[in-house]
């Protein structure tokens, strides 16, 4: 499957900072470099900056588009909830 042509808008801090609690799961260079080769571009510093922020459950929007990110982000990652991630109604 070939990455989009330009990126899905996303929340940067779902795009750039997987991980899972406090534990780390890639380092950064290798996690930008895996996002950006998916077609999303982000760069080792936005990563870092990413980590800094709070990550909350249920923030991204039930759309194609972010199902088709997690699941490519789940591909990385095979333990990931990818539904975490997902708003409930």
């Amino acid at each position: 499957m070939e990455p989009p042509r330009k990126a899905a808008a996303m929340p940067l801090n779902v795009q750039e900072r997987i991980y899972l609690g406090r534990q780390l799961v890639m380092a950064a260079p290798k996690l930008s470099e895996h996002l950006t080769d998916l077609g999303y571009p982000v760069n080792e510093m936005d990563v870092k900056n990413a980590r800094r922020s709070q990550l909350n459950e249920g923030i991204a929007p039930d759309v194609p588009e972010v199902r088709l990110f997690l699941d490519r982000v789940k591909a990385l990652f095979a333990g990931l909830e990818v539904e975490r991630f997902i708003q409930t109604v």
